[in-house]
């Protein structure tokens, strides 16, 4: 990856000084993989024997430790050093948060949940309105992206619809949802969509003049984007590929399930309010 996570290790370092502790420093950096135990000479103990160290030459200790790993070592304990101090201080501390938005930020990476994604996958929807039980595929995708792993990065966006198409399926009584397992893949968005379809109809107005077109071009639009999902994972995802994907396909599948999962998403929301409004 051009962009290399390695890049924000005097981010991370600075981050680690600024918002935790001497010893907190120690164990996270431990736990993603930095070999500490070669600094167990550096301690804040109290005693009249005892020296005590700064945080400035434990940062300087851990630079050496750095300098010492190879590049996908690198990459991989600094993703790993955010993800832990992100989790470990969780949504709560907000100025953690904000500092690792803004210094990230000008290395062309951002903060999406607790997770550090480079801006160039970043996804025009805010967490907030991706459902809960897509949080895991969103943190998969952008695990698998920053890995380098493309072909993996693919497969977890076409699981992203195989798994809304689903709970449509299994809302609406005009589809057989034990059949959804067996339908093709166009066939389960497609459907999806058919049973959604009272829902922009009734947000674009049953008597425009326009909404019979609309809809019938939304619909050939979700037709086509799930047949070209559909064909990339077959050429290129993990599961059934054969070929190796790059970061520019990954970015334009991504572009086809955003369209495809947003407008579903929103149209099952719509049709909800719909049902809540006529109870």
């Amino acid at each position: 990856m051009a962009n290399s996570p390695r890049k924000l290790w005097s981010v991370a370092r600075g981050l680690l000084k600024e918002h935790f502790s001497f010893n907190e420093i120690k164990d996270v950096c431990g736990l993603v993989g930095l070999p500490v135990e070669q600094l167990s000479q550096l301690s804040q103990r109290q005693g009249s024997n005892a020296r005590w160290n700064t945080k400035g030459e434990l940062s300087d200790g851990l630079d050496r430790l750095f300098s010492d790993l190879s590049e996908d070592e690198a990459d991989k304990v600094v993703l790993l050093l955010f993800q832990e101090m992100l989790e470990r201080s969780g949504s709560d501390n907000q100025q953690l948060l904000d500092d690792t938005s803004k210094y990230v930020g000008r290395f062309g990476w951002t903060i999406r949940g607790l997770q550090l994604a480079p801006m160039e996958l970043v996804m025009p929807i805010r967490m907030s309105e991706i459902p809960t039980e897509f949080e895991n595929r969103i943190g998969k995708l952008l695990e698998r992206y920053r890995n380098g792993d493309f072909n993996g990065a693919i497969t977890t966006l076409a699981g992203m619809i195989d798994d809304l198409t689903e709970e449509i399926w299994k809302a609406y009584d005009n589809l057989n949802h034990l059949e959804h397992a067996q339908a093709g893949f166009d066939k389960k968005v497609t459907d999806a969509f058919g049973a959604l379809r009272s829902g922009l109809e009734q947000a674009l107005g049953d008597d425009h003049p326009d909404t019979k077109d609309i809809v019938t071009s939304v619909s050939g639009a979700i037709a086509q984007s799930a047949k070209a999902l559909q064909r990339l994972r077959r050429s290129f995802s993990d599961a059934h590929g054969e070929k190796q994907a790059g970061d520019y396909l990954v970015k334009q599948t991504l572009a086809i399930t955003l369209f495809l999962f947003t407008t579903l998403h929103e149209l099952r929301e719509q049709c909800r309010r719909s049902q809540k409004g006529q109870a």
